[in-house]
């Protein structure tokens, strides 16, 4: 999933608990965890499953680069066990530069 648009609020899964960036937050660099990305634009809030990564914060830009994402309107709960699950497979099946 590729997705690039104005947003005025961005809540992601930090490894060491979630965190939020508004428009002039400081620069930041971050690895993320297992969980749901959550950003809003106007009234409407927006989820998207993600399963580690790394989001930098950079002159009002937040960029994200994970193993699986995916919006959770897209997540059929009944049959797939979603982006954390598919994450967790790849890692087993071809590991990481960073361990397990």
């Amino acid at each position: 999933m590729a997705f690039r648009d104005e947003v005025d609020y961005v809540e992601a899964p930090g490894v060491l608990g979630f965190f939020g960036v508004l428009p002039g937050h400081a620069p930041f660099l971050s690895q993320i965890g297992e969980g749901r990305l959550q950003y809003r634009q106007g009234d409407e809030e927006h989820f998207i499953e993600i399963h580690w990564g790394f989001v930098e914060v950079l002159d009002d830009e937040v960029i994200v680069l994970t193993e699986t994402a995916e919006a959770v309107e897209d997540v059929d709960l009944a049959t797939d066990t979603g982006a954390a699950e598919r994450g967790r497979s790849r890692r087993e099946e071809f590991g990481t530069a960073y361990g397990s």
